[in-house]
């Protein structure tokens, strides 16, 4: 069976116009991130096409980069989007600077790569969460940074945060990556607000606060196809805001 094809692809988005859009929008713009921005242009650009997982390369007041994994190139999202985006949407994405490559679709068995990733670490628990007098604290079902998951599971145990957000990302790496983690650092940790906006007729926007890390590592590809899917679908939570896009590089001689 063929490979299908997927494609790394890099737009540059107008700061000025992705705050307009996010206007139009009646979006809070002093409480939306950067993330929920590019995932809504990204729905009105591709639909159900969208690009991810995604990530935010960098942004200025003139322009934000933005790649992510496709399973179409930049001439295909460009001909969609301008078929069914509205001309200020359009209008949003630099084409011209725009750009992408086709990704390989198949990795050596044993190749050593170098990655980077920005992971949202949480959990849905399973099992209500109770402080010491037996007090509910978080209710079945809710989403919380798995370090303060484990810390209220099991208070007397001396956790590291570092600690808990690598074994956490080791897990979800190896569990359908196809690959072995040879090593992880942080690079960046912060308690980051996010918005998020409720479903059904009157949608309502919510601030939430997640826990936002990046994390560099080397890994091992021991399951090339599972690999090359994995890249595609992305690891964790919130993959459609800007997280879980694992990129990939020449592995260092330096580590």
């Amino acid at each position: 069976m063929k490979p299908t094809p997927f494609h790394m692809v890099q737009l540059r988005l107008d700061t000025r116009g992705l705050l307009k859009f996010g206007r139009m929008m009646r979006l809070p713009l002093d409480k939306v991130d950067l993330g929920y921005l590019v995932h809504c242009v990204h729905g009105e650009l591709f639909q159900e096409q969208s690009p991810k997982p995604f990530c935010v390369e960098g942004s200025d007041p003139e322009r934000v980069t933005v790649l992510s994994y496709s399973s179409v190139g930049l001439e295909a999202l460009e001909q969609l989007a301008s078929g069914f985006a509205s001309p200020t949407v359009y209008s949003i994405c630099d084409w011209v600077q725009s750009a992408s490559k086709p990704m390989p679709t198949a990795f050596a068995l044993g190749s050593v790569l170098d990655f980077g990733v920005r992971l949202c670490p949480t959990v849905r628990i399973g099992a209500p969460l109770r402080d010491r007098q037996g007090k509910v604290e978080f209710r079945k079902g809710a989403e919380l940074d798995v370090f303060l998951a484990r810390a209220l599971r099991d208070p007397e145990k001396p956790l590291e945060r570092a600690d808990v957000y690598h074994q956490w990302a080791t897990e979800r790496l190896e569990a359908r990556g196809g690959l072995k983690v040879l090593g992880l650092e942080t690079e960046h940790f912060a308690l980051e607000r996010f918005l998020r906006r409720t479903h059904g007729k009157e949608r309502k926007s919510k601030p939430i606060k997640r826990p936002s890390v990046g994390l560099r590592g080397r890994l091992e590809v021991v399951e090339p196809s599972v690999f090359s899917a994995f890249l595609r679908q992305g690891v964790g939570r919130h993959k459609g805001f800007g997280f879980g896009m694992v990129k990939l590089r020449r592995a260092s001689s330096r580590r």
